[in-house]
């Protein structure tokens, strides 16, 4: 279900033994303490992939969210879908928030739409 056709494997583009070892080193990285790490996978992937994220991407930014508190993967993914929504969607809000971090709204967004920078890069830059 989870590396075959519309999963996680054609959303990163990696083989399912690689798909396999990703899913397992996230078990043994304590990933599924909430009992959501395999839904998340399924829901999630294609955000990440049409993000521009890498499968290691995905599964840092899951991990690193649940280093940071987050109650579970599903959280930590979803951050990155509402982050990928709202640093598109040209409002003051967001242009405002970026503001507040020293980068122009404008900047970004002109960055996206000419493919030097993907959505994964725009999280990391805002992360960072």
């Amino acid at each position: 279900m989870y590396c075959g056709e519309g999963s996680a494997r054609e959303n990163f583009g990696v083989s399912a033994d690689q798909a396999f070892d990703l899913i397992t080193a996230g078990f043994q990285r304590g990933l599924n303490r909430s009992d959501d790490f395999l839904d998340t996978i399924n829901e999630y992937s294609v955000q990440f992939g049409n993000g521009g994220a890498s499968a290691q991407e995905f599964f840092s930014i899951m991990e690193s969210g649940l280093q940071g508190g987050m109650l579970g993967t599903d959280k930590a993914a979803d951050a990155f879908k509402e982050f990928r929504v709202r640093i598109l969607d040209g409002s003051k809000t967001t242009a405002d928030g970026l503001a507040q971090l020293g980068l122009n709204v404008d900047d970004v967004t002109a960055a996206i739409d000419s493919g030097s920078m993907n959505i994964v890069d725009a999280w990391n830059l805002v992360i960072g």
